[in-house]
């Protein structure tokens, strides 16, 4: 999944708050020996080096919003680790998404990222009842649905080659490339269609040696033959 999986951890933590464990507004302490490794991408390190105090509700947002694997991190340690989030994923009984790692476990080991896997199928469960409201409040829907329409790491994928003005939520996920060795190149929304329609698409591209140029035009050229599939039904009755 690579940062596909902040979608998930994010999931639990605002269940979480819905239980009434956490709150959005309390103040989480955000030590230095939380912070990720320079080799991660985290704002959050590079704007407060040494940490700072931040609402749990601003960590939520830079988790998706930002990607960011610094504040990623300090969900997993509120919540009580990896294990949290999988049984979250038990108990909302969609199977084959697996959390297992944080992501500075994952900077020391690049091997260790095929353990935090997804089936596409599972995602497109996920994203499913995230947009029918079955896995949150109908607040905890619109907060997490608006920070997965703000978010600008995935320009280059999904939304590519859409229609402009078009109503993309996604979450992508990338790893590093090794010797010529790509092993992830994701991205996961909801796209609204002119007519209101909702549409969950996940798409993994995995172990490739392809340029980055090919993996995110490809994603971007199958989100974009499924939406002229899609987009104008043909009439009931024909094929």
């Amino acid at each position: 999944m690579q940062s596909v999986y902040k979608l998930p951890i994010a999931l639990a933590t605002l269940h979480r708050v819905e239980e009434g464990q956490l709150k959005l507004d309390q103040v989480v302490a955000v030590q230095p020996e939380d912070l990720i490794a320079p080799a991660g991408h985290s704002p959050l390190r590079d704007k407060h080096p040494k940490g700072g105090d931040f609402p749990l509700e601003d960590l939520l947002k830079r988790a998706i919003v930002d990607s960011d694997g610094s504040a990623s991190d300090v969900l997993l340690r509120v919540l009580g680790g990896a294990r949290e989030v999988r049984r979250y994923m038990k108990q909302t009984d969609i199977k084959h998404i697996r959390v297992q790692h944080t992501e500075a476990q994952l900077l020391d080991d690049t091997h260790a990222q095929y353990a935090d896997s997804a089936t596409p199928d599972a995602m497109v469960d996920l994203l499913t009842r995230l947009q029918q409201g079955k896995l949150l409040n109908p607040e905890n829907t619109a907060r997490l649905l608006g920070w997965m329409k703000e978010t600008q790491t995935g320009l280059d994928r999904i939304r590519a080659k859409l229609p402009a003005g078009t109503i993309v939520a996604d979450k992508t996920g990338s790893s590093g490339t090794h010797e010529g060795l790509t092993p992830a190149t994701n991205d996961v929304a909801l796209v609204t269609f002119p007519d209101g329609r909702n549409m969950a698409i996940a798409i993994f591209i995995s172990d490739s040696k392809a340029s980055t140029a090919i993996r995110t035009d490809a994603i971007a050229n199958i989100a974009h033959e499924i939406w002229n599939c899609w987009a104008n039904p043909l009439p009931e009755g024909t094929r």
